[in-house]
């Protein structure tokens, strides 16, 4: 599917108006004296005065001169860090199994506006979150924003998260995503810090990877939260689309975060970043986040819905993948890695589908247990079950492929392992993908 072009995107920092004094032109006829020499006129007089070293002017404009110069150095080193990063996946979620996998997301549930104002009850249920396998789309998550009476809202919506489940930090996280669209509808791709339940918001930290709001439906906005630029001060950024709505088609919304530097795309074209320097708080990106993906409707930002507003309306989510920087040493703790990958085969009759189990160990080579392995298959089908944890032997599985009666190849690959305290590092696996043939 061909993506909208975007346009040069516009910065939505809002500074306060600065006084701006505009001088009037100099006449540069000089007067001479009697003897030929030129005599300085007092405006002459009194730049020369700003300009000697010793005057307070001077030294004012060289300060301020000097502190540019050094946000501009850090920003173009910071900038040159990530743009040499060579990015390995160690998490996804392809959303190609019948249901939503639980060992990934859970959900934030109730009706209380969220701190926003928001209208919506979230809900668990299957009418508002469900993976469907589209004839048009393919298998995606769906978030579904209905307008009906539940509790004591006329909205129903949902919001997954993989807190407590997955989280990272640092590294690239993307999502392809087909946004709804309405007055009063405000989807909404984020990730919040695993610290929340103990620092609070916004001491956690806070960043939006991609929101927009349905009376802009050719904007999306990039934002980061914390502690001196949170709320309506949060440090935003945004892109607009050359022509047509978000709505429209899939995009791929993504940010790449490293130690000191956030940097903000929609289908590979940057927009917006932030450095420590840039914020007006102290930086509060340096530890675990997990994501969240909802649809809210209605809130301070995006106004209420209208009877323009068509409701259900629908998130169409066909990926989210997390991949480290491998120039950046896994954050502390301990690590994991594949130790074996053995693939089978599980015949009956005409019909047949391949197995797969994975054996985890810590960097040490000693066992892993508790950890979740989820997987991908490939090949003659791409269905199965695709998430085990680990057991005391370390082993996960055995994972069983979908079954079919064609002749051919099935392919297993293992797409992330986590566990709460450790870090998957794919390139110490022994192997990450195999196949059956029958």
């Amino acid at each position: 599917m061909e993506e909208a072009r975007l346009i040069a995107p516009r910065l939505l920092v809002r500074p306060s108006p600065a006084k701006i004094k505009h001088q009037k032109g100099i006449d540069i006829r000089k007067p001479q004296t009697k003897s030929g020499r030129i005599r300085p006129t007092q405006v002459q007089l009194t730049l020369n005065r700003a300009a000697s070293p010793n005057s307070y002017k001077f030294k004012s404009i060289m300060k301020r001169l000097l502190k540019r110069l050094a946000f501009v150095a850090l920003l173009a080193i910071s900038f040159h860090r990530l743009a040499a990063a060579t990015w390995e996946q160690v998490w996804s979620d392809e959303f190609n199994v019948p249901d939503i996998n639980r060992s990934n997301w859970t959900y934030d549930t109730g009706g209380d506006g969220w701190g926003n104002k928001e209208l919506e009850y979230y809900t668990s249920r299957a009418q508002n979150s469900y993976v469907t396998n589209d004839t048009t789309y393919g298998s995606c998550l769906v978030i579904e924003a209905r307008k009906e009476q539940f509790k004591n809202r006329s909205y129903t919506s949902a919001r997954l998260k993989t807190q407590g489940l997955q989280h990272w930090t640092y590294g690239k996280v993307e999502a392809r995503i087909r946004i709804p669209r309405g007055q009063g509808i405000w989807p909404a791709f984020w990730m919040l810090g695993e610290d929340i339940t103990t620092v609070g918001w916004p001491g956690c930290g806070e960043i939006d990877i991609m929101e927009n709001i349905g009376r802009e439906p050719n904007i999306v906005h990039g934002t980061v939260h914390g502690p001196g630029y949170s709320g309506e001060n949060g440090k935003s950024g945004a892109t607009t689309l050359a022509s047509g709505a978000f709505a429209d088609n899939f995009h791929v919304y993504a940010v790449e975060w490293g130690p000191d530097r956030i940097e903000w795309f929609v289908d590979g074209t940057s927009y917006f970043s932030v450095i420590p320097g840039s914020l007006s708080g102290p930086w509060v990106f340096n530890h675990n986040f997990f994501l969240i993906l909802n649809v809210a409707v209605g809130g301070s930002w995006p106004g209420s819905p209208t009877a323009t507003t068509v409701f259900p309306q629908q998130m169409w989510v066909d990926y989210v993948r997390v991949y480290r920087d491998t120039s950046l040493p896994p954050p502390s703790g301990d690590t994991m890695h594949v130790a074996d990958l053995a693939m089978g085969i599980n015949a009956s009759g005409p019909s047949w589908q391949a197995t797969a189990t994975v054996r985890v160990v810590d960097g040490q080579g000693q066992l892993v247990s508790g950890a979740t392995v989820t997987g991908q298959w490939s090949g003659l089908v791409s269905g199965g079950n695709t998430s085990f944890v680990t057991d005391a032997s370390g082993m996960a599985g055995p994972f069983y492929s979908q079954k079919t009666r064609a002749s051919g190849t099935i392919r297993f690959c293992v797409g992330g392992i986590t566990k709460s305290g450790a870090t998957y590092v794919p390139t110490a696996n022994v192997e990450s993908c195999d196949s059956s043939t029958h």
